[in-house]
């Protein structure tokens, strides 16, 4: 109970982080603010920057108000199965109020990031999540002693790590002198086109956090379910995170640039280039869930309240989060094209043809097999979204792949089912160690077990010439 309330109350200004901050803040401010530095100068590009922090700080405070005071109807229409729990239902809105104001300042830290990103300048930004898990940490290792202090003591820690890591990306933006004024806004030309990209990135790049958070909603009228979803979603994001997401902030500048010089062909080689590299890392991340997701599961999560049964059930919501990795991997870097060269409004209608698969799928398959229905349609309609955006992005001749990548794919393919064989087999002959009640011991061979299986994939890459160590090397 106290695990579904808390990844509620946490999932509501996640939910607005991934979809609205990290997703479509950048894809809509990025293209526009890159464009003015790159044609009209520092100053111009800080005045439009100057519009837009304004009017940001004035709907965020509104936002975070109106939740606030119907934060009960919030909490009914996010969490319809918690009416029936009283108790949970009323620890849910308690957290949740606590919650909320994250939105406000990790907004901020998206949007002060944005500035640093049209700069070259990632490391801030890259660095700012650590600050919020090292604040909850401290916070639920020293503080709290009971379960339900426990549990608002980890509450707090993501008001305060977000209050924390708005501070600290400040400091950067003061520093490198890219900081916006505080002004009146003004509906400007350039601010009225920056909302409407910002709604067509809101609808067309949040495909796959609108998916879980409907099915989540389904979800808590199944006791457990929310927090199993939330589990395997959490081993899912890490791949999304350090891959997808890093790579599309990276090169959404520069190819805002290249579409700016009309230069296609620097923006192509640039995607391309993108795409091997989210494959050569996203790929490994699936096999390896798929050989190891039940030793996974049983090392981070089986103690406590967390039994051999919940192992088995949130297994089995991991692999089928797992199937569409490179999807949300791919996805996340092929939909930075379409706003860098301006075509906002394909990714929404895309995205609004995969909703409706979704509601579909979820009406049919969580009627059938449970929450597993939830997890697996998200990544089937992953898929779809991201064939579809490739198929589009081709047409309008943003897109292509070409000789180097194609190669490269299949090398890369080949070389992840060489690793799932050799996971599978590794796997099998330690899996009395894998399974130890002795947690060090299980934890050690898990390790272990990855460690060599990066060294073969490494061998595998190498032997089939899709990346030489030198090109590695280059890379990183």
């Amino acid at each position: 109970m106290f695990a579904d309330a808390f990844n509620i109350a946490f999932k509501l200004p996640n939910f607005f982080r991934a979809i609205f901050a990290e997703g479509a803040l950048s894809a809509a401010f990025v293209p526009l603010f890159s464009g003015k530095l790159s044609t009209e100068g520092k100053d111009p590009a800080l005045n439009f920057a100057s519009n837009i922090f304004a009017i940001l700080v004035i709907s965020l405070i509104t936002l975070v108000l109106i939740l606030e005071i119907f934060m009960p109807s919030v909490v009914k229409l996010i969490a319809p199965g918690f009416e029936h729990n009283q108790e949970k239902f009323t620890l849910t809105t308690a957290l949740t109020h606590i919650t909320t104001p994250y939105i406000f300042f990790i907004s901020l830290v998206t949007f002060f990031s944005c500035i640093l990103n049209s700069i070259g300048r990632f490391a801030a930004m890259a660095a700012s999540p650590i600050i919020l898990n090292i604040i909850m940490i401290i916070g639920m290792y020293f503080f709290g002693t009971t379960q339900p202090e426990k549990i608002m003591v980890t509450a707090w820690t993501v008001a305060i790590g977000g209050l924390i890591q708005l501070t600290v990306i400040l400091f950067f933006v003061i520093k490198k002198k890219v900081y916006p004024k505080i002004i009146i806004p003004k509906l400007t030309y350039d601010v009225r086109k920056f909302f409407k990209k910002l709604l067509h990135a809101i609808l067309g790049n949040g495909i796959l956090q609108i998916n879980l958070w409907i099915g989540t909603i389904i979800a808590t009228t199944i006791p457990g379910a929310v927090s199993m979803i939330y589990y395997s979603e959490r081993l899912i994001q890490l791949p999304i995170a350090l891959i997808g997401v890093s790579i599309g902030i990276v090169i959404l500048p520069g190819l805002s640039k290249y579409f700016i010089l009309k230069d296609k062909e620097k923006a192509v080689i640039t995607q391309n280039r993108a795409i091997e590299i989210a494959l050569l890392l996203s790929l490994p991340f699936t096999v390896a869930i798929f050989a190891l997701a039940k030793p996974i599961i049983y090392v981070l999560f089986e103690r406590g309240a967390f039994t051999a049964n919940d192992t088995i059930s949130t297994t089995m919501g991991l692999l089928t989060l797992a199937i569409g990795i490179p999807a949300y991997v791919l996805s996340r870097i092929i939909t930075p094209c379409f706003f860098a060269a301006e075509y906002t409004k394909t990714p929404v209608q895309i995205s609004m043809f995969c909703l409706v698969i979704t509601v579909i799928s979820y009406m049919i398959l969580v009627r059938h097999i449970g929450y597993i229905g939830i997890t697996l349609t998200t990544s089937i309609t992953s898929w779809i979204n991201v064939i579809l955006l490739i198929i589009f992005a081709y047409r309008k001749g943003i897109f292509y792949f070409d000789t180097l990548a194609k190669i490269r794919s299949l090398k890369l393919i080949l070389c992840s089912v060489f690793l799932y064989s050799f996971l599978d087999a590794i796997s099998g002959l330690s899996s009395k160690f894998l399974a130890s009640s002795d947690k060090v011991i299980a934890t050690g061979t898990l390790t272990g077990v990855i460690v060599v299986g990066s060294l073969f994939y490494l061998f595998a890459l190498n032997a089939t010439k899709a990346y030489s160590l030198e090109d590695l090397k280059e890379i990183f």
